[in-house]
């Protein structure tokens, strides 16, 4: 079950959420159905979010499966259950390692790494973010069939695994995004040419269709 809530109160939005929460543990009898967890995604403003909002209390709900979870929800355990990434700006620096960016894709790494401090995840959190970070764009590197010899060959994953602070992590993470989005950005500029007639095929083979 999926349930999407709209919180108007603009002070108390977060104890307006538990007092929701403890409502939906007396329907759903969560007490005698220890088998049955909730995960919790962020507040968002904008209704177009709510896919990240989703994406974030599948997450949770994850890491929840494994721990102990409250006999009733408060605020304290439903802070913890949230402080988990933000998927935007996750979603962000991907697509600027995608497009080619490597200054959108340092500014939007520090912008992960920032909420994390924020967040209070600790260095084991935030070293499987950075984890998942390097492997996505790694990821993106071998789909465009760019060598990645240097990268499997380098420190980049020695310094990730052996930094013992968030800081580092996030100095070792914005290193390797950068120079993927370098990459893909000289990538880009080959094969310009070969993109422009790619589009160029699908518009016209999809025209009209809609």
């Amino acid at each position: 079950w999926a349930f999407i809530i709209n919180i108007s109160d603009e002070n108390d939005r977060q104890e307006s959420f538990v007092k929701i929460i403890h409502l939906f543990q007396e329907q759903l009898s969560l007490s005698s159905m220890p088998f049955l967890h909730m995960g919790y995604g962020r507040m968002y403003d904008n209704i177009f979010d709510l896919t990240y909002s989703y994406r974030e209390a599948l997450e949770t709900l994850k890491f929840r499966l494994y721990a102990e979870s409250p006999s009733s929800e408060t605020l304290e355990s439903i802070d913890s259950a949230m402080h988990i990434p933000d998927t935007k700006l996750k979603d962000s620096l991907m697509e600027a390692i995608r497009t080619g960016s490597p200054e959108e894709a340092s500014q939007h790494c520090r912008a992960v790494f920032t909420d994390i401090e924020l967040q209070n995840l600790t260095v084991e959190q935030a070293f499987s973010i950075a984890s998942g970070i390097t492997n996505a764009a790694l990821e993106l590197l071998i789909s465009l069939e760019i060598d990645t010899s240097s990268y499997t060959s380098s420190d980049y994953y020695k310094k990730i695994d052996n930094a013992e602070s968030i800081s580092q992590l996030s100095v070792c993470t914005e290193e390797f995004v950068v120079s993927a989005a370098g990459n893909i950005q000289l990538f880009n500029r080959k094969h310009s040419s070969t993109i422009v007639k790619r589009l160029l095929e699908y518009i016209n083979s999809h025209l009209g269709e809609d």
